[in-house]
């Protein structure tokens, strides 16, 4: 840093620019590989607005989160940001995608290229010193507080935003020793600039302060704050047009910290001025916690923070009222003016209102005071040590952002930072279950079945936020919300799910007894908030109904899961996920026409989303739409280059012409994309049979049963080839899963009688069917089983049971009676067997009888105790003792209804 170097110095500027560039892009460029983290998946990757033309309106006139799929109607946030929007909608130009997140980097790596050569040209202006000028513009661009909104997309409108602050602050300096007409151009760049982020209203409390420090002429100084308060009326003029309410949106909030507020600004100035100080131990997702933890290294560090911005504050205000220019006092007063903006509205800032992004400006200020204090030395010697302490700073600084872009790689890595710096926070451990939870179903694309660590860590990560949820119920320290609750419910329905997919006991009844209680606790808390005319947006309980339909359709149970679809969408009308599995029911269903609606109707919403695409084109091809079909086809194959769905419509429309040479190249190249696609293997297997290959058939039909366990077809038409060659033992178990995956099929009575004579005397299998057709509402299949159960095995009290039930269905009471009494001699611990023979005997008349049976179905549940591990979630353990309360509940209310009078 030469003293003799000047803004003049045009030589010097372009190494300046070029040492800016290169340093800072050889310190960032490593986040170039990171993946779309957080908000980044619902803000960019699946936002139709950006992906696809024709949207250009709505992302300059609606607020950001308005309009996207997962939210309906208003928004709660006031964010309205078109600027940011349309650098988004860049992204996608330069060829960004929702699998492709290189071009949002590498976007937010140029804005923060533009924010440091910004700064360095506002750093001249306030030096006058090319290598002062240069320094600080380095240190402030890399500096440790930047990694977040560098590697993270979604902040890429911190640096915009930046840069467009320093650029009109530069240009109202250079007015401002002009003297002469309008800051024009600076009033231009704060209008895109408050277009872009709306905490660049910092920039009039900024202009105070360089104006407090005793630059240029008070007459001149009204004029321009006048052009700048023109500009602020402007934006919030179209605020109040975009948001139709006089607040211009500012009144809505991402968080509602009530009486708390005070103390969090004191805590967002202390953490502020000490983690730009001592940027060495950073982690994101920090939450606030509603007590004070007097004893922790975080409140001592924001309290010593506090206590200096306080102290600096007021020295630098005097200071800037006794002299005509203070570096010094400029950057103190900078940086907590560049505070103002979160100060005011804290509620703006989210869950997560330390995140460094927040102090992206404030970092300028602090840089500008490292660089006063070099040139403030006295001596040469003393100017060479600063500047040789301050290079090692900027190679300290470059080393930990290296460090700390790997917490950006993954949503997965990001997570495991935050648990590890926050370990009572409980937001942070269910969003880790949530990443390792969609990595896993992710791992399945590749393999049979998922990579079971990763379910096991998701499992982990959803107790450890359920254990400190409640913990919090006695202790306020730990930082909690209602959605914490909703999601740690939801992410250990999921995992039960999961589990219960690859498990052989199959237990679905746990995921679906979980989200039932969450169910009952949320609308409960929803009821609770309208009584108390609570304004916080309802909580999405469409969620807990469109997983709950997920776990009973993976049951079997279609009917019911369409219920819980169609519940979903009554509260939810625009909720594509429970439009989509709706459309799927149907479509498995035969139901095409209704199929291809309710895919159109998805499709309106999230018009280039790939999973609905490639159903509604399947429907449309089985409706006999086959043209639109392969438009359609063809369109999701631009999407997603890797889906192998159109490859197997043009090989199924090339088999309706009988063309099955041409059919079977095309299943060649759908497997070639994905060689474990059931549906492609599955027609390739029915193609080859139709050429008379019928081993390489079976062979194929072979690979699509293994690939998919609830892909009728396959298993039906591999067990049909078996036994056609005589291979009984071989097709045997590929008809036994036919049968149980073949709900409402009518191959199903036929394949009935062939399984009876394949194995005539397994009562336990017999009894399974049994029980299949019974859950999927199929009388006639579960009476034919549990009689030759019976046959099989007279004595078997789960048999017994079920056919008394079965009767009772039938109302045939008088014939389920003997069944029921003998069901309960064969197992006397049965609870539902005493249930069901209280209400037998009470249809009967047999009131004493049936006071009885429900006594004893009371004392059995009362004696009950929690089946599984004392340390499983205390969610599980819960929602088991709130069934088994709800059990009493019921078996002693219909006990109160039965007639006092004796009558056997």
């Amino acid at each position: 840093m030469s003293p003799e170097a000047s803004p003049q110095n045009s030589t010097f500027a372009w190494r300046a620019i070029l040492t800016i560039v290169a340093l800072v892009t050889l310190t960032f460029w490593t986040s170039m590989s990171g993946d779309f983290i957080n908000d980044d998946v619902t803000l960019i990757a699946r936002n139709p607005a950006l992906q696809e033309s024709g949207h250009l309106s709505e992302l300059l006139t609606r607020p950001m989160w308005s309009g996207l799929p997962e939210f309906e109607g208003d928004v709660q946030v006031g964010h309205w940001r078109p600027v940011t929007s349309l650098a988004l909608k860049l992204g996608y130009t330069l060829g960004g995608s929702e699998r492709a997140p290189f071009a949002f980097h590498l976007l937010s790596l140029l804005f923060h290229l533009a924010a440091a050569l910004a700064a360095w040209a506002l750093a001249r202006r306030v030096f006058r010193h090319g290598g002062a000028a240069l320094f600080a513009a380095l240190l402030f661009a890399l500096h440790p507080l930047q990694t977040e909104s560098v590697a993270w997309i979604s902040a890429l409108n911190d640096p915009l935003a930046a840069a467009l602050v320093f650029a009109s602050l530069e240009r109202w300096l250079a007015w401002r020793e002009r003297e002469s007409g309008l800051p024009l151009a600076a009033a231009g760049l704060y209008l895109i600039a408050l277009l872009t982020k709306e905490p660049a209203i910092a920039l009039l409390p900024l202009v105070l302060v360089f104006e407090l420090v005793g630059l240029g002429k008070p007459a001149l100084r009204c004029r321009g704050l006048g052009v700048l308060l023109a500009a602020t009326f402007v934006w919030y003029a179209l605020r109040v047009w975009v948001f139709g309410e006089a607040s211009g949106g500012f009144l809505r909030s991402n968080a509602d910290y009530g009486g708390m507020a005070w103390r969090l600004r004191q805590e967002l100035v202390g953490g502020a001025v000490w983690r730009t100080l001592w940027p060495l131990d950073l982690a994101p997702g920090e939450p606030f916690r509603e007590s004070w933890l007097a004893g922790s290294g975080d409140a001592r560090a924001k309290t010593i923070g506090f206590g200096l911005a306080v102290l600096l504050g007021l020295v630098a205000f005097k200071r800037a009222l006794g002299a005509s220019r203070s570096l010094l006092a400029l950057a103190v007063l900078g940086f907590l003016a560049a505070l103002l903006p979160p100060l005011i509205a804290p509620g703006s800032l989210g869950q997560t209102p330390f995140a460094a992004r927040y102090l992206y400006v404030p970092v300028f200020f602090a840089a500008l005071g490292a660089a006063a204090l070099i040139t403030r030395a006295n001596s040469h010697i003393a100017r060479r040590a600063l500047a040789g302490a301050g290079v090692l700073i900027l190679a300290l600084f470059a080393w930990r952002v290296q460090t700390d872009q790997a917490t950006w790689d993954s949503s997965i890595a990001y997570y495991e930072r935050v648990t590890e710096r926050y370990p009572r926070a409980p937001n942070g451990f269910w969003n880790l279950g949530e990443s390792l939870r969609s990595a896993y179903i992710e791992s399945t694309a590749d393999q049979n079945v998922g990579d079971a660590d990763l379910l096991n860590r998701a499992f982990a990560a959803y107790e450890a936020s359920a254990e400190l949820l409640a913990q919090a119920a006695t202790d306020t320290s730990i930082p909690k919300d209602e959605i914490d609750y909703l999601r740690t419910g939801l992410g250990q329905a999921w995992c039960y799910l999961l589990q219960a997919e690859v498990d052989e006991y199959r237990d679905f009844g746990t995921p679906q007894t979980i989200l039932e209680m969450l169910q009952e606790r949320v609308l409960q808390r929803e009821e609770a908030n309208r009584a108390a005319g609570s304004p916080r947006p309802p909580l999405p309980i469409e969620q807990i109904f469109n997983l709950l339909g997920i776990v009973k359709l993976r049951a079997g149970n279609a009917t019911d899961a369409a219920d819980d679809f169609r519940r979903a969408l009554e509260l939810s009308p625009n909720f594509v996920p429970a439009i989509r599995n709706l459309a799927l029911i149907r479509l498995d269903q035969g139901q095409y026409a209704l199929a291809t609606q309710l895919l159109r109707r998805a499709l309106s919403l999230v018009p280039d989303d790939p999973d609905v695409l490639e159903p509604y084109a399947r429907s449309l091809f089985e409706e006999g739409w086959t043209e639109e079909a392969l438009n359609q086809a063809a369109r999701l194959e631009a999407l997603d280059p890797s889906q192998p769905t159109p490859e197997v419509l043009r090989g199924l429309e090339a088999m309706k012409r009988r063309d099955f040479r041409t059919a079977l190249s095309h299943f060649d190249r759908a497997l070639a994309k994905a060689p474990r696609n059931a549906d492609a293997l599955y027609h390739r297997g029915m193609t080859l049979e139709q050429l008379g290959d019928r081993d390489d058939a079976i062979i194929a039909l072979r690979r699509a049963a293994e690939s998919s366990g609830t892909h009728f077809p396959a298993h039906y038409n591999l067990a049909r080839l078996l036994l056609d060659s005589n291979a009984h033992v071989a097709a045997k178990p590929y008809l036994e899963r036919a049968y149980i995956i073949g709900r409402g099929r009518p191959e199903l009575p036929a394949m009935r009688s062939i399984l009876i004579q394949l194995d005539p005397d397994n009562a336990a299998r017999m009894r399974e069917f049994a029980e299949v057709d019974d859950q999927r509402k199929d009388a006639a299949g579960a009476l034919f089983w549990t009689e030759r159960a019976l046959n099989a095995d007279p004595d078997n009290g789960r048999s017994r049971h079920l056919m008394g039930r079965l009767l009772m269905d039938q109302d045939e009471y008088v014939l389920a009676l003997p069944e029921l009494v003998r069901a309960a001699a064969l197992l006397p611990k049965g609870y539902i067997v005493f249930q069901d023979l209280g209400r037998c005997n009470a249809q009967l008349g047999r009131y004493p009888s049936a006071r009885t049976a429900y006594e004893r179905a009371i004392e059995l549940v009362q004696a009950q105790n929690y089946p599984g591990d004392p340390s499983d979630p205390p969610q599980v353990i819960e929602a088991f003792e709130g069934t088994k309360q709800a059990e009493i509940s019921k078996l002693e209310m219909r006990l109160s209804e039965l007639p006092k009078e004796p009558r056997d």
